[in-house]
């Protein structure tokens, strides 16, 4: 078993001499290694609390902040030899993955291969957002710096391009114009294939009625749950409603790989909206 000591190093505590002193002390005590977190932001009102702690805030020292992992790990690197220093965990998807792939091979490099890279999605919403990035589709950016962070570590030289994401908002499972319209998808699945691009449906179904319409339909993209309609209100699609049930509007959002809305439509014709998302995609590329 190996044994290791988180330590959220904060200003004006984290003192260069104390951090220095830290170090030296897991080192002579044999512990294997040092973990910290990160936070480049701090907020006073956050959507989602901090999960460490009953009221929901990060505990920091009046007047002081958290350091940061990457300058703080190169003076912990300078002042020990053998103890082993890892992000617990580095927030990658409000990163830029050239710059964290930079800084931690070079950190590896000048540690003598000392650094582990734990990695997280992140639970601060505005964090996020104020580092310019989406807080909905956190968890699949993440997947794709990853996979750009991998490459530029293996391979000597990248060309790495981002997939157009087609986000389209529908009623309901399995009824005729939803049919309709995610069958026009799977028939043109090729097409987006050779566009670079995917396709996600999004309806206020669960889960379970998802599962059910795709095996029997057969289809090869994803469906999303949202039956608290969160991301549906996060893109501003209208809610229908019919007695006590609730209904996402026909929407579809066409996002380019760096990221950005390029293109609404509002109100569909299921029968043709395969077929002009195709060609809005053809015109953007070229």
């Amino acid at each position: 078993m190996k044994i290791g000591v988180f330590s959220t190093f904060m200003s004006p505590q984290a003192t260069p001499q104390m951090i220095r002193d830290f170090g030296r002390r897991a080192e002579g005590m044999g512990l294997d290694s040092i973990w910290m977190g990160e936070h480049v932001a701090l907020f006073d009102k956050n959507t989602y609390g901090y999960p460490g702690s009953k009221d929901g805030r990060i505990p920091v020292p009046d007047g002081g902040g958290m350091l940061d992992v990457t300058a703080t790990f190169g003076f912990l690197a300078a002042a020990t030899t053998k103890v082993r220093l890892g992000t617990g965990v580095a927030l990658v998807p409000q990163r830029n993955p050239i710059y964290t792939a930079k800084e931690m091979c070079t950190l590896d490099w000048l540690s003598d291969g000392r650094i582990d890279f734990g990695i997280g999605v992140g639970w601060n919403k505005e964090e996020v957002e104020a580092c310019g990035y989406r807080w909905e589709d956190r968890g699949a950016r993440c997947d794709e710096f990853l996979e750009v962070m991998r490459r530029l570590w293996t391979e000597p030289v990248v060309d790495f391009k981002g997939k157009w994401v087609v986000l389209y908002f529908y009623p309901k499972d399995q009824t005729q114009g939803c049919t309709i319209e995610a069958h026009n998808f799977q028939r043109d699945m090729a097409k987006y294939d050779a566009l670079n691009a995917v396709v996600l449906g999004v309806s206020l179904d669960t889960v379970e009625n998802h599962k059910a319409w795709c095996a029997k339909d057969t289809f090869s993209f994803k469906l999303l749950a949202d039956p608290d309609h969160k991301v549906v209100d996060a893109y501003g699609v209208p809610l229908m409603t019919h007695g006590d049930m609730k209904f996402a509007a026909r929407d579809t959002f066409l996002i380019s790989p760096s990221g950005k809305i390029v293109k609404v439509w509002e109100k569909v014709d299921p029968n043709v909206h395969s077929t002009e998302v195709l060609a809005e995609i053809e015109a953007n590329k070229k």
